[in-house]
Order: C-alpha cells, then structure tokens, then sequence
C-alpha cells in the first residue's frame, strides 16, 4: 500500500492537481491532511481474484474493494458482457465476502435503474454512477441538439 500514500508514509509520486483543487489549497495544507483523506480502493477485475477473494481481503491497508465488471467479463471468456450471469455471480460473490468481512463495498455502473436497484439490495457501502465522460457527453449532446433545433427554427 506504500505507492498510494505519499513520503515519508510511503513512496507514492508527487503532483496531486484535483487534490490541490487545481491551485486553489497550498501543498503545505495538503500534505498535512492528506493522509488523513486517502482510500485506498482494490479493485477485482480479473477471475483468479475473485477467485481468491478470501485471502485478498486478509490483506491489510485498503479502506474499500470495488470490482472491474469489463475486465472481469474479459478474463471469465465473455467480453463485452458485464451483465451475464456468471458474471454478475461473481461479483454478487465479491461483494457477499467483502461485507462479511465488514469491509466497505462498491460498485461502479452506468445509469440504469433496474440494475441500480440489484446491487443496491446487496447492502453496498457506495455506487458511483454513471462516470464523468457518460454524462458530460450526455448533456454536450443534449445541448447540440437544441441549438441546432433553435437554429432550423430560426
């Protein structure tokens, strides 16, 4: 867990632009609670881990474990399928161990309210939905679209 914190807790590089909030925090302040605010997330994305998922979790260090539904889809022979079944057991199974252990879960999806709610039931500590490119290009498009409306009309 040392390349995720930084020196002298670590040996992780230097050069934190969001965390500095772009120049608006000195690195002095942060650097003085930054260690304080760092989770470190695992994340799953490949069969052998979910596999192994029982003694990944006696690991010490990490705050949280999410899953990497594409990647895992890939290594379990359907690629481009994060929604089939045995993919989704295998995440659902994940999941199950990581909560058992009492340590924080979470799952990352694209918008979808019938697949919301599935992993919702698990009992997950976080979801991050959506990501930021999805919804930026969302509301460009959207955006596109009503000039160009207004420009047909005028």
């Amino acid at each position: 867990m040392a390349s995720c914190r930084y020196p002298p807790c670590g040996v992780r590089g230097y050069g934190p632009s969001r965390g500095v909030r772009f120049g608006q925090i000195s690195s002095t302040d942060y650097l003085a609670n930054v260690e304080k605010q760092i989770l470190v997330i695992i994340q799953i994305e490949h069969i052998d881990a979910v596999n192994q998922i029982d003694a990944i979790l006696e690991v010490p260090g990490f705050d949280s474990v999410v899953t990497g539904p594409n990647d895992l889809a890939a290594t379990m022979g359907h690629g481009g399928q994060s929604g089939h079944p045995d993919v989704v057991a295998a995440i659902q199974s994940v999941y199950k161990a990581t909560i058992a252990k009492g340590i924080p879960v979470g799952h990352s999806i694209a918008y979808d309210p019938e697949n919301l709610d599935r992993w919702l039931e698990l009992g997950l500590s976080w979801i991050a939905v959506d990501q930021d490119w999805i919804t930026l290009y969302r509301v460009a498009s959207q955006i596109c679209e009503e000039v160009r409306r207004k420009s047909r009309q005028s």
